[in-house]
């Protein structure tokens, strides 16, 4: 019988400092089947109070540092070096939004393979306090992309009226429905904290 073939996921922040955002990529990359992922953390600096919870089967990679331009250089090498099926970087979105705000987010989606992806997606996000999750008003909708190219695509989000005030997790699942709401790892994208409703 012929092993399954394991995609090659790597998430890029600039270290494991600050809160929340890094927390939810050590969670999220930490939660991907290693049966069927080959996971893998680029940190600008290597630092930060989350190293140690990085699952050990996490390959963890940092830069040598310098200027901004020359950690860029670092990660481009890595990234042409290395290959992977997808890219994740983790950022924090807008601090804090009320229930009816308008919720700007920055999503970038690149196909890293070797193949075409000849089918186009559409990403959905939520808002997560543990096991609850509250969507968010919008999609974005990204078209097949070739070899190498990514889409930046604007996301115009928006919170639900009837949103409770607390501190979220956003959460992106791509070609999400209501049935999966996120269950199925294959599907997450990218993870942020540090959300306010109020």
């Amino acid at each position: 019988m012929t092993a399954a073939v394991k995609r090659t996921v790597c998430f890029v922040l600039p270290s494991l400092n600050g809160g929340g955002a890094e927390r939810a990529a050590v969670q999220v990359l930490n939660a991907l089947d290693a049966d069927k992922w080959r996971r893998t953390m680029y940190l600008f600096r290597r630092e930060g109070p989350y190293l140690s919870a990085v699952d050990p089967g996490i390959a963890l990679v940092s830069g040598a540092g310098g200027s901004r331009w020359q950690r860029w250089q670092e990660l481009r090498r890595f990234l042409r070096k290395t290959k992977p099926d997808l890219v994740v970087s983790i950022s924090d979105p807008p601090a804090t939004a009320r229930a009816g705000d308008p919720l700007p987010i920055t999503s970038v989606v690149k196909n890293q393979g070797l193949a075409p992806a000849g089918v186009s997606t559409t990403t959905k996000f939520w808002l997560v306090v543990g096991t609850t999750k509250k969507n968010l008003k919008g999609v974005q909708t990204i078209g097949p992309l070739a070899p190498g190219v990514s889409d930046s695509t604007g996301v115009a989000l928006s919170v639900y009226s009837d949103t409770n005030p607390g501190t979220y997790s956003v959460l992106a699942c791509a070609d999400d429905d209501a049935a999966t709401t996120c269950k199925d790892q294959d599907d997450w994208v990218e993870a942020w904290t540090k959300l306010r409703g109020a």
